[in-house]
């Protein structure tokens, strides 16, 4: 079995091989230090995004592998078929990153045991669940959500061994944690230390400053440039816009660049422009198909920050031929990732902003407009519409007429130039 069913030769052969392989020409040898690298030259690098792949893996959510480093339930009684069919249903009904933090939760009781000097094994006694507890907020300084989560991670390890222990939802565990909860936020007070701080219209004109003045590749500003609009406007959690990795994508969940479409519509009188994007497993909502949320182009004194625009100069500098890869990709082809995007931010607002007022990451777009809106003295339901923070609101958003919603989105943008709240 080849690489292509059928029969392929001759010129034919040559052309899918460098379809599969890439064009081996943009490989040169560096004499000076007599190795192989990647050319990353900027004035080919819209080439170098159409060649290179991002590999497409084991996609779903939920997916039917091992969880924890198990293979089945186990059971004295059930047949071994039973037990592993039982288990993969398990493991569907667990998300893959949820799964992970369960794997994080398994690997932490035996160091505690060793630091404890008291074995710990499964069925956890309500001493044991005590004991773990003082180890994660004491000894490895976790904070109360983790340790949640971790127990949450204990609680699924029982159920696949056959064990239904009470312990772990024991009164004294829950006020630990609670108390775990309460200490974390003493701490933060008296440490001055804040919550992340929203995106503003302020931070985002500092952000296209640096992003103009930095020594860096169009590609790359563009590409930036439009998740900051994009996070922002369409008040995006970031890997709804970006891929997870650099390497590989799981198509059902990442952002590709079929889910991206141009379209135009009449508000008011005037033609709107609009990008819409395809989520296709939004938090929110878990229909199969998805659903389409629409940004529209910003107008007026700040046009300069319209997502639209920042959508199209971006797509002007990378491959537009492949469908089946991620929009957000490097001039190289890898995957343009949050924590990517995180380490941009640090370095373009070094120095710029007021950290006092708490860290900026890319979740700060999220709530960047619901903030400035509610400054702006916009109303709950317009807020919760825009940001689809709850499912009522989100189906509010996504049966509105898109006339009705690019007219709500001109005035949202008209009424906080017009405000005079700081932006």
């Amino acid at each position: 079995m080849g690489i292509w069913p059928g029969r392929t030769t001759g010129l034919n052969l040559r052309k899918k091989w460098l379809r599969y392989r890439g064009n081996t020409d943009l490989y040169h040898r560096d004499v000076s230090n007599k190795r192989s690298f990647y050319s990353e030259d900027t004035d080919r690098q819209p080439e170098l995004a159409s060649k290179s792949q991002m590999v497409p893996k084991s996609y779903g959510k939920y997916q039917q592998k091992p969880m924890m480093g198990i293979s089945a339930l186990e059971s004295n009684t059930l047949p071994d078929f039973i037990a592993k069919q039982a288990y993969a249903h398990v493991s569907m009904s667990i998300a893959v990153t949820t799964a992970a933090q369960y794997k994080s939760a398994i690997n932490v009781i035996t160091p505690a045991s060793e630091y404890l000097k008291r074995p710990i094994n499964i069925p956890l006694t309500t001493e044991d669940c005590i004991a773990l507890i003082v180890y994660m907020a004491n000894v490895r300084g976790l904070k109360s959500s983790t340790i949640e989560n971790y127990f949450s991670g204990f609680r699924m390890l029982h159920l696949i061994k056959g064990h239904y222990n009470h312990h772990l939802r024991a009164d004294i565990v829950t006020q630990m944690i609670k108390g775990v909860k309460n200490g974390d936020q003493i701490k933060d007070m008296i440490l001055n230390k804040h919550p992340r701080q929203p995106v503003t219209v302020g931070i985002m004109a500092k952000l296209k400053e640096s992003i103009h003045n930095a020594k860096m590749p169009t590609q790359k500003k563009r590409l930036i440039w439009f998740t900051a609009t994009t996070c922002l406007l369409g008040s995006f959690r970031i890997h709804e816009v970006l891929p997870k990795e650099q390497n590989s994508f799981d198509k059902s969940i990442t952002l590709m660049q079929g889910d991206i479409k141009f379209t135009s519509l009449k508000s008011n009188g005037k033609m709107t422009k609009a990008v819409s994007l395809h989520l296709k497993n939004p938090k929110e909502d878990k229909t199969t198909h998805g659903i389409r949320v629409d940004i529209f182009e910003t107008t007026g004194p700040l046009r300069w920050l319209c997502a639209v625009n920042a959508a199209m100069k971006y797509e002007g500098v990378m491959s537009k031929t492949d469908s089946e890869q991620p929009f957000a990709r490097t001039a190289s082809g890898k995957g343009y990732t949050g924590r990517m995007f995180n380490e941009d931010l640090k370095q373009l607002l070094m120095g710029k902003l007021d950290i006092s007022l708490g860290p900026l990451t890319s979740h700060s777009f999220r709530a960047g407009l619901a903030t400035m809106m509610a400054k702006a003295g916009f109303p709950d339901k317009d807020i919760q519409l825009t940001g689809r923070w709850t499912s009522t609101a989100f189906k509010s958003y996504v049966k509105t007429a898109r006339p009705k919603r690019a007219a709500l989105a001109a005035s949202i943008w008209n009424t906080l130039a017009e405000s005079g709240v700081p932006l």
